[in-house]
């Protein structure tokens, strides 16, 4: 099993290194008076992602552009300006990393970088009635970011009972009490995270079912 979710977390990596993020084209000019006319255009393996990038007064300036991971960054410089010394620039990745800087000499912009999704993992609703008769009747579906992730949990019969749903790290879990049952105050909810660690717990009167956690997934070979 094991193998088969990191074989699964590998191929999401994998699809999503060809989806595209935002990339920061930051630019200033050490004088305060803009670019001077000078103008660039930002290829992204071989086609224009952005163009005639510039400041037009002041010392900085910033643009965004989109680039996958992997793929190759180049400036090409219509114009450098009539102050070409006072310029320089960097590029900022999608996690917010530079990659690359330089001046109205330098082309080379860099391997572009997007952060990887989060990988949903399974967490565990855990049930229990203190009478020991099932929840007669109460139901709840548990929400993850607004979309129900389990819907109707319940215990039919006995203290106690367990099921799964999926959540990434960082999406939010809220309970919502579709029947209370007859007897309410014999029931109590507990939820784990994808690691085993409990994140929240309560009875009828609670909806808030804390934040989700995935362990990282394990490298790719």
């Amino acid at each position: 099993m094991k193998n088969i979710t990191t074989a699964l977390a590998c191929l999401l990596f994998s699809v999503y290194s060809f989806g595209q993020c935002s990339h920061s084209f930051n630019m200033a000019d050490s004088y305060g008076d803009g670019w001077n006319g000078a103008t660039v255009n930002i290829i992204v393996n071989g086609v224009i992602a952005l163009e005639g990038a510039t400041i037009t007064g002041g010392s900085s300036g910033s643009e965004t552009f989109e680039a996958a991971t992997g793929d190759t960054i180049e400036l090409d410089w219509t114009n450098t300006g009539s102050w070409p010394s006072e310029i320089s620039w960097t590029i900022d990745d999608g996690e917010g990393t530079q990659i690359s800087s330089g001046n109205t000499s330098n082309t080379n912009g860099g391997t572009a970088f997007c952060p990887p999704p989060p990988t949903p993992c399974s967490h565990t609703f855990n049930m229990a009635d203190s009478y020991g008769d099932g929840w007669n009747g109460a139901t709840v579906n548990i929400i993850v970011n607004g979309v129900i992730a389990l819907e109707g949990a319940t215990i039919t019969g006995g203290s106690s009972g367990s099921e799964t749903f999926e959540a990434a790290t960082g999406d939010t879990i809220e309970l919502d009490w579709t029947n209370t049952g007859s007897w309410p105050s014999e029931i109590s909810w507990t939820i784990d995270d994808g690691e085993g660690t409990q994140i929240s717990s309560g009875n009828t009167s609670n909806t808030n079912g804390g934040t989700a956690f995935c362990p990282p997934p394990t490298p790719c070979s």
